[in-house]
Formats: C-alpha cells, sequence, structure tokens
C-alpha cells in the first residue's frame, strides 16, 4: 500500500502511532516530517524527538522513536527492492529545501511557506515531481561515473535525435540561389 489511503478524508489519515497497544497522536503536518529528517541528520538523541508527539508522550523512549519512525520514513509498496546496493545520497530534505520549494511552486502551484498538508501527501508529491532543478539534480547526484555506456548511449541517440542539419558551404549556397533564380 502506498503512503497516502484515498478511501479516507485527509482528517481520517494517519494522526497515531501504536505503542503496546496504546494509541499516541502526533505531529502529522509536513514541516514536522521535514525537523524529524533534519534532527536525524544532527544525529540528535531520542529524548529530542518527544516534541512530535501532541499530548501523552510513550514512558519507552525507544519504542517512542522507533513508532515515529515507522511513521516519518514510512517505506511503500513501490518502487520494490531490487536488490541494488546502490547506498549513495542523492536527496536530502533539508540541503534541498530550495529546490524542493521552487519544484512544488513549480510543478503543483503550491507555496510551501503558505502550505498545510500531511506529511505523507507531501511525500507523494515529492515522489511524483518531474521536469523540475531538483529531478536534475538528483539525475546528476546519480549519475555514475564508472558506467558510461548507457550514458553515452543516451546522449549519442539525443544528439542525433536533436542535430542541426548541415549548413551549405558557400559555393553550394551561390548554385542553389542560382538554380532558385532560374525559377
Amino acid at each position: 500500500m502506498g503512503l497516502i489511503d484515498l478511501t479516507k478524508v485527509e482528517s481520517k489519515q494517519a494522526q497515531c502511532v501504536l505503542i503496546d497497544g496504546v494509541s499516541y497522536e502526533i505531529q502529522t503536518s509536513f514541516r514536522y516530517g521535514l525537523m524529524f529528517y533534519r534532527l536525524m541528520a544532527e544525529k540528535k538523541y531520542m529524548s529530542e524527538f518527544m516534541f512530535l508527539y501532541k499530548f501523552e508522550k510513550p514512558k519507552d523512549l525507544i519504542k517512542g522513536f522507533e513508532a515515529l519512525y515507522d511513521f516519518y520514513c514510512k517505506k511503500t509498496e513501490f518502487p520494490k527492492e531490487t536488490g541494488s546496493n546502490d547506498d549513495e545520497k542523492v536527496f536530502a530534505y533539508t540541503a534541498d529545501s530550495d529546490l524542493i520549494y521552487s519544484a512544488f511552486l513549480q510543478c503543483y502551484g503550491i507555496n510551501l511557506l503558505n502550505a498545510d498538508m500531511h506529511w505523507y501527501e507531501f511525500r507523494a508529491l515529492v515522489a511524483g515531481l518531474k521536469d523540475c532543478k531538483l529531478t536534475d539534480v538528483i539525475g546528476y547526484r546519480s549519475f555514475n561515473p564508472y558506467d558510461r555506456t548507457k550514458y553515452e548511449t543516451t546522449m549519442t541517440r539525443l544528439r542525433e535525435a536533436w542535430s542541426l542539419d548541415d549548413e551549405l558551404t558557400d559555393d553550394e549556397q551561390d548554385k542553389l540561389d542560382a538554380f532558385n533564380a532560374l525559377f
């Protein structure tokens, strides 16, 4: 299943995490998801993540953190794992924030400074981005300079598809002009 359950209205999307049979309401706005990733990048202590719980906080910090991690980093069904061992980082919410902002404005007309949306909605929209500077940059980062075959094949095909017709030499142009003058 994907992140968003389209059978539910927005207010019914995941708002809680379950720990030992107890439901805890958490912050689900995309801004809190971005804060979660920033704290992860800064390698903060588990206790520093507890502000993401709206009201009651779990007593077991480890289980509380694991539940937050499962919510904010939830894997989707697609794309499926292919066994590729490519762990190189090509995208980061914090480092790419300007590109994310401009991509949302360009592709969806959404100004993230004024927007309010669920974390899963935000992630789904990020996954659907195309033809913007962010996706270009991700492509640059994921380029493998050691696997030139695919790149060179693609670039050769694109070069041929977009090549300009050869220009005529001065002599050829004179002959063409003389021929056209006959008509």
